[in-house]
């Protein structure tokens, strides 16, 4: 193992040892420790002192097994394996048996990958240099230098981590690896790859698969009951008939949430899956969860393992703990949490429960030489210029059952209604226009609110929209600032109020708002630091303003940056949403901007965004108004036939 710091450099330095002293290496059951003897050739049990005492005080985890002085219990880990490597003269090391000497073997030839991956992102960051690698890239939407760099070292390891800055990527560097994996699997074999990912972005995986993928596959997103789930996995992983002039899938991805895969985990250990991805992987810090156990379940299943996140230290570094054990049983460098808590942990005694509160970290060098070696990170900071100047993504959100009835209930009427205005007529735009106008009735529900044919609005109360959308401003950092749209004003409103509710400063801007307060809605989000989200409606705020989040003739002034814009709420004018997208990416603008849709699957909600998107509203064609009727009334099969989830 190559030294990266000193600290680490001192558990190399040599050792004279007897030419008589022998290390005989056995392994536990579960292969989560060495149980070596100390001895000499002659088996007089007569080691040097360096051999029996010495060099086992640089092995971070060790156990004197009881009723012999030479016997020991040591982590199978790859610092174990590397310090007897690089100490022990190879002729004077034994192995008890085949299974030993394999899974020695493996943690070293584990190590020197991931030191040759560690150099290429050190020769990027130093010089920009990106390693020869043979990728196939997306023609329309290749991978930018430093996607490159981490596509690479993903595909030259068994178990990495992506520790990439939200809106650094992520996502197109597991689909490069995805797809150039696949387009080497043999004919008729589908390469399996497996996502587990918070409920909310499920579909975004889906779009970005379409999106940055380089050969064919299909895609399935894991949900519903435990039959319904069970009956998608075996048909996600059953090899379709060859037909003739139909290229073949090379690939299957399952979309799951980390609950679905909590409950799932007999089916899912029943495959061998040839890639595990682990998104917004902070969720299994906790390695007492259901979901971290079922986690590394999913991991000795695997052939190779990914985590995701941009904050994989939210409390502390013990926070990284189970998600280098995803990567590998053993790749914390220790057997369990709580030998790896007493090597980086200082902990003191509370209260007369005698509970141990952390209160400082410790040995922390050993700690950023693993993720040296083991992760790509980099910041948005860093990445620039290469960054794309948009990355788009989307949260999935949930409806509560009151709104899933008025739902079920208002579409069915509506329907009827907009079946009995379809007509082949001359005024078929105007009716396409109508016909689109009154579904956004459900768009509405589906955003918090139903305006009922009596006039009467209700507003649905624990909308999960809402607690979504709060919750992401709230995880924001001092210097951005957010752009809310939405297309119903009662939205505004709502949206509004629980910010002031939660004493966070914002301004409002819509048709009712006067020119005076439209002025200082600019100003303030532009000039003042405090004032960080605004709130404006796409119809009235998507053109002339110019909310870069700074003063445009000041920007030294000021560290602030206009980065998010927030779709809460849409109309299915593809010109609102792309004018309203502009208004913190234009001249000027000086960081990435991350665009987000949050929306309600198998609702109409979903079929705005799809169809603003891909931008399939042109002329309003009358086959597509047809086709969303005939969507919307399936999904609402789909909302009757189960809960929704």
């Amino acid at each position: 193992m190559k030294s990266l710091s000193d600290a680490t450099a001192g558990l190399f330095t040599p050792l004279k040892f007897a030419d008589t002293d022998l290390l005989i290496i056995g392994t536990s059951d579960d292969s989560k420790y060495f149980n070596i003897i100390i001895t000499d050739i002659g088996h007089t049990g007569n080691p040097s002192f360096n051999a029996a005492e010495e060099w086992l005080q640089r092995c971070p985890e060790k156990k004197r097994l009881a009723g012999s002085k030479a016997s020991w219990q040591l982590a199978a880990s790859d610092w174990t394996a590397n310090i007897i490597e690089t100490l022990w003269p190879a002729n004077q090391i034994r192995f008890m048996d085949a299974k030993a000497k394999t899974l020695y073997k493996y943690l070293l030839l584990t190590t020197k990958q991931q030191e040759q991956n560690a150099a290429h992102t050190a020769l990027y960051k130093v010089g920009k240099i990106v390693p020869d690698h043979g990728l196939t890239l997306n023609a329309e939407r290749p991978l930018t230098p430093f996607q490159q760099v981490a596509a690479h070292c993903t595909t030259t390891s068994d178990g990495y981590a992506l520790y990439m800055e939200q809106g650094c990527g992520k996502t197109p560097v597991v689909i490069a690896k995805i797809c150039n994996e696949a387009a080497k699997m043999p004919d008729g074999q589908l390469y399996k790859a497996i996502i587990v990912c918070p409920k909310n972005v499920r579909h975004n995986w889906v779009s970005e698969i379409e999106k940055f993928g380089t050969c064919k596959g299909r895609v399935t997103i894991i949900k519903g009951g435990e039959i319904e789930r069970i009956t998608q996995l075996i048909e996600a992983v059953t090899p379709r008939p060859v037909q003739d002039g139909v290229e073949p899938d090379k690939f299957t991805v399952l979309i799951i949430s980390y609950e679905s895969m909590t409950r799932s985990m007999d089916a899912l250990s029943a495959i061998q899956w040839d890639l595990s991805v682990l998104d917004e992987a902070h969720y299994i810090k906790r390695i007492t969860t259901k979901r971290a156990a079922a986690s590394m379940l999913l991991r000795d299943t695997s052939k190779c393992r990914l985590v995701l996140t941009g904050t994989p230290v939210s409390n502390s570094p013990l926070d990284l703990y189970s998600m280098f054990e995803f990567m590998g049983q053993g790749w914390s460098g220790f057997s369990s949490y709580q030998a790896f808590k007493d090597f980086y942990g200082v902990f003191v005694l509370t209260g007369n429960d005698h509970h141990k509160k952390l209160v400082d970290c410790q040995n922390l060098p050993f700690m950023r030489e693993r993720l040296a070696r083991m992760s790509f990170i980099i910041t948005k900071k860093e990445a620039l210029p290469d960054l794309p100047a948009k990355v788009y993504d989307s949260l999935e959100c949930e409806m509560t059952e009151r709104q899933m009835d008025v739902y079920r209930s208002v579409a069915e009427n509506l329907i009827y209604e907009c079946e009995s205005l379809l007509g082949d007529g001359e005024n078929s735009s105007i009716v396409a226009n109508n016909v689109l106008t009154r579904l956004l009735r459900l768009a509405q529900i589906a955003s918090g609110y139903a305006v009922y044919d009596s006039g009467e609005t209700e507003y649905f109360d624990d909308c999960d929209k809402l607690t979504q959308l709060v919750e992401l401003l709230k995880e924001k950092g001092p210097d951005d600032k957010t752009l809310v749209w939405s297309s119903f004003v009662p939205c505004i409103k709502q949206i509004s109020q629980r910010l002031t509710n939660e004493g966070m400063k914002h301004v409002t801007f819509f048709g009712g708002t006067t020119d005076e307060k439209r002025q200082e809605a600019e100003r303030l989000f532009n000039t003042d630091p405090g004032t960080r989200i605004f709130i404006g409606n796409p119809a009235a705020g998507g053109t002339g303003l110019n909310l870069l989040g700074f003063d445009p003739n000041n920007p030294d002034k000021y560290t602030t940056n206009a980065n998010h814009a927030l779709y809460y709420a849409c109309s299915w004018s593809m010109v609102q949403r792309s004018q309203s997208e502009d208004r913190c990416y234009r001249m000027g603008t000086r960081t990435q901007v991350r665009i987000s849709d949050l929306f309600v699957p198998d609702t109409v909600d979903e079929e705005i965004r799809i169809r603003v998107m891909r931008k399939r509203m042109m002329a309003l064609d009358m086959l597509d108004v047809r086709e969303i009727l005939g969507n919307v009334l399936m999904s609402l099969k789909t909302l009757n036939g189960k809960a929704y989830a």
